[in-house]
């Protein structure tokens, strides 16, 4: 195993050179260096231990708000576009005339998480389908066309098309893309969720429930219990975006068969 994707101070390896570099940035992380040098050095006076930690709280909450003013940002272009591309609507002597609207769909990973915020108190709490949940809940609410970044199209490729940087779709292993969908949902609960606030308000049993599937569902698969475990989750998020995807096509294949277009 790689000494660079092996975290000794949080004792958590990964299989990706990126998946290490994001989980130095996190609270967890931080916190776990600062407490390893407390222990090391027991003799650091509390005044400094307390000025170190006022600092890193007054730095993730800036961050935090940052964030927050980013995503209402994108939330507010995104409203501008929809009015803008939506034509007036006259009787101009037809009925259904042709309506077409252009969403920016936001590469996978870049995700507008605003309105899920306000709903991870509740869902957290649902443990045993949370990820489950979250990947529906983010790429296939219909209200939030901006988040549809992925795609199966046939249940037997292990191929998943997901949205690029670039505005491309791309196909790629779906292995890959739900690993890095995982993990990227786990630091978004730990960070803008405010993970530790979040476990503060579930009972004892759904905390222990929450922190062992984290455990198993982003460790290393050297362990056979992670390894099977991961393995069962991905089959079970690859099966949803694709019964996802064939409804949302399904329900637009429908509406466009319905349209006529009549002339007075």
């Amino acid at each position: 195993m790689s000494s660079n994707c092996f975290c000794e101070t949080c004792n958590i390896s990964f299989t990706r050179p990126y998946h290490y570099r994001e989980h130095i940035k996190t609270k967890k992380h931080i916190q776990n260096v600062l407490s390893s040098k407390i222990e090391k050095h027991e003799d650091v006076p509390y005044n400094i231990v307390k000025h170190l930690c006022q600092q890193f709280d007054t730095k993730l909450k800036e961050l935090k708000q940052e964030l927050r003013q980013e995503f209402e940002k994108k939330i507010t272009n995104l409203e501008c576009q929809l009015k803008k591309s939506s034509p007036n609507i006259q009787n101009s002597g037809h009925i259904g005339d042709n309506i077409t609207v252009n969403i920016h769909i936001n590469p996978h990973g870049r995700e507008n998480w605003s309105y899920i915020l306000p709903q991870l108190p509740k869902m957290i709490r649902r443990t045993n389908i949370l990820i489950p949940e979250l990947v529906r809940k983010l790429h296939f609410d219909k209200e939030h066309p901006e988040n549809h970044n992925l795609q199966v199209s046939n249940i037997n490729s292990n191929r998943i098309k997901v949205k690029d940087r670039n505005g491309k779709w791309i196909s790629a292993d779906k292995h890959a893309v739900l690993s890095d969908e995982v993990r990227n949902i786990y630091d978004f609960i730990e960070n803008e969720g405010d993970e530790e606030t979040l476990l503060e308000k579930c009972s004892p049993n759904i905390r222990r429930l929450y922190e062992e599937k984290k455990a198993r569902f982003t460790g290393s698969t050297d362990d056979p219990i992670n390894r099977k475990a991961q393995k069962s989750l991905m089959k079970e998020l690859y099966y949803l975006i694709y019964q996802e995807h064939k409804e949302h096509k399904d329900f637009a294949q429908d509406c466009i068969s319905e349209t006529v277009i009549t002339k007075l």
